[in-house]
């Protein structure tokens, strides 16, 4: 209903559903200890106006990459895509 009210989708983060998801979807096995970045945004892709998502990346990029690493390879930091 957000979109039809014109209001952007990220205004759905007021509403105690949206946090939930968070809780919904645990951390793969191995990835616990990870540490969510909580940088929160919202789309609204609309296929039949032709809309697509994004190709996998990582958010976050600092310039020092290397230190977004644990020794082991292993990443510091974790972002969920949830379509």
């Amino acid at each position: 209903e957000l979109v039809g009210l014109n209001f952007p989708p990220t205004f759905a983060l007021l509403y105690d559903e949206a946090w939930e998801l968070w809780r919904y979807f645990p951390l793969p096995e191995g990835f616990e200890g990870l540490v969510p970045t909580l940088d929160l945004l919202l789309f609204h892709v609309d296929p039949r106006k032709g809309d697509a998502g994004f190709s996998p990346h990582r958010d976050r990029q600092p310039e020092d990459v290397k230190a977004s690493f644990h020794e082991d390879g292993t990443p510091k930091y974790v972002t969920r895509w949830i379509a």
